[in-house]
């Protein structure tokens, strides 16, 4: 009889060792789960420090401070905390080719 941190230790090799799949997967997606944790952490950094992508790249703020900059809790409430705006994009709008079934240029002459 094992004690039971022994078969805690070995759970997960013997779950890799009954289904090698699994294990191609996880081989496979680490390199996408590190870009994505990247550049996650890249953008809280830009948003903890209140720049864009363009800024950090072109203008480096590490001779002067940032004059955007209003502390990491202020910058972030700045960019989460805030309303959305409405949309500009007629969502409900109708096209003139789904009103005239037969399009002709007569039936649509005030859509073009």
């Amino acid at each position: 009889m094992q004690a039971s941190g022994n078969t805690r230790d070995n759970l997960w090799l013997d779950t890799l060792g009954k289904s090698p799949a699994a294990l191609a997967i996880m081989i496979y997606t680490f390199p996408f789960f590190l870009f994505v944790a990247g550049l996650s952490g890249f953008h809280s950094y830009l948003t903890a420090t209140n720049q864009t992508t363009y800024e950090n790249f072109r203008y480096n703020h590490s001779s002067a401070p940032n004059p955007y900059d209003r502390g990491c809790l202020r910058n972030c409430a700045d960019v989460w905390c805030v309303p959305t705006p409405a949309s500009k994009v007629k969502f409900r709008w109708v096209g003139c080719a789904s009103v005239c079934i037969n399009w002709r240029p007569a039936c649509c002459s005030g859509c073009l």
